[in-house]
């Protein structure tokens, strides 16, 4: 009887302690998204480049799942990506983007916390930005200040690169880039395996993601 007291005092110790590092607040991230982001070449006389705003755009994914038996659709935010965008010759170029993933929030700090420190483990350096690296455009013609055209490229998610193909739809000015570029991904392509949790059950496989994008021109 001893024994099995004891036994049970230490599950209930180690599901408080494991409770507590999952929903303990997330930390900050370890360096400015601009820092890490990779850049451009300075527009030229024929070019000109435009860096994205943080505090003007928004990146967004959204998954449904069963919560206590009832339907949920989740939606997650971050405005801190960052990343270049050139026209050169009325055609666009588009230089690797980079996520923090440590910043993405939904309604819940506990399911921030398993967002970050059991499904996408951001939580470890090398898991706390998201990339893509554009290889091709379709159809990158600017005309009438308006752009729209896929973009085909690599994906890397929590150390595992993925191909990924976004639908960019947008408005250019000598001053700015507005628009929005979308695509759909599959948490099992990159290995992001949701908590075997009995209140949680049917969480999405592929999910939706829209960045809304303001890019400001560099001035030379």
């Amino acid at each position: 009887m001893k024994k099995a007291l004891i036994a049970i005092i230490a599950v209930i110790i180690i599901a408080i302690a494991a409770y507590a590092y999952v929903t303990r607040p997330v930390s900050a991230p370890t360096q400015d998204i601009n820092e890490v982001s990779a850049k451009l070449p300075a527009g030229s006389a024929t070019s000109s480049v435009y860096r994205i705003s943080q505090e003007k755009s928004l990146v967004t994914f959204t998954m449904n799942e069963l919560l206590n038996g009832k339907p949920k659709l989740v939606v997650g935010t971050t405005t801190q990506i960052a990343g270049d965008i050139a026209v050169k010759d009325e055609r666009v170029e588009i230089g690797t983007l980079t996520l923090n993933a440590k910043t993405l929030v939904t309604d819940s700090a506990n399911r921030n916390g398993a967002i970050v420190r059991l499904i996408l483990k951001s939580d470890k350096p090398e898991n706390e930005f998201i990339t893509f690296e554009p290889r091709s455009i379709s159809n990158p013609a600017v005309s009438g200040g308006k752009a729209s055209f896929d973009v085909s490229g690599d994906v890397t998610i929590s150390g595992v690169t993925k191909p990924a193909v976004f639908t960019v739809v947008a408005n250019v000015t000598d001053n700015s880039i507005i628009g929005t570029a979308e695509t759909k991904l599959k948490r099992s392509d990159f290995g992001l395996i949701i908590p075997n949790l009995s209140f949680i059950a049917n969480v999405d496989d592929e999910f939706p993601i829209k960045a809304e994008i303001v890019a400001e021109r560099i001035m030379r």
